[in-house]
């Protein structure tokens, strides 16, 4: 697998105002989405690197995520959006993934790491 699907879709404000990606597929290696996938499912890093397509320099910055549990995306996958991605886990496997995205003015990286720690707390008393 080189990609997620996106299943659901809420937004506000006039950012996001008539844009949804429900039933878009997105890359791996672009998005905070992607990369919790890739830190926390080892078979789907080491299908992109067999297939050269992870490149070298995330092989850190997943680790990196892999310890403290949720991956940020600051303007990469699009300029003038943040947003932060967290796993979903069942009997201790990532099953599925939860992100906030914001215009970047809004979501500062502070806040965005403040939102992230938080959401960590609210989806662990749910697991």
């Amino acid at each position: 697998t080189r990609g997620y699907l996106y299943i659901d879709f809420l937004g506000s404000g006039d950012y996001f105002k008539g844009v949804s990606p429900r039933g878009r597929r997105e890359g791996l290696t672009t998005s905070a989405m992607g990369k919790v996938f890739l830190a926390n499912i080892p078979e789907m890093a080491r299908s992109l690197r067999r297939a050269e397509k992870l490149p070298p320099e995330i092989g850190a910055e997943l680790q990196q995520i892999s310890a403290c549990g949720y991956a940020l995306d600051l303007e990469v996958a699009e300029a003038g959006l943040n947003a932060f991605a967290l796993p979903l886990r069942r009997n201790g496997r990532t099953v599925a993934g939860v992100s906030v995205a914001g215009p970047a003015e809004n979501l500062p990286q502070k806040r965005l790491v403040a939102l992230a720690e938080e959401a960590m707390r609210w989806v662990a008393a749910f697991q």
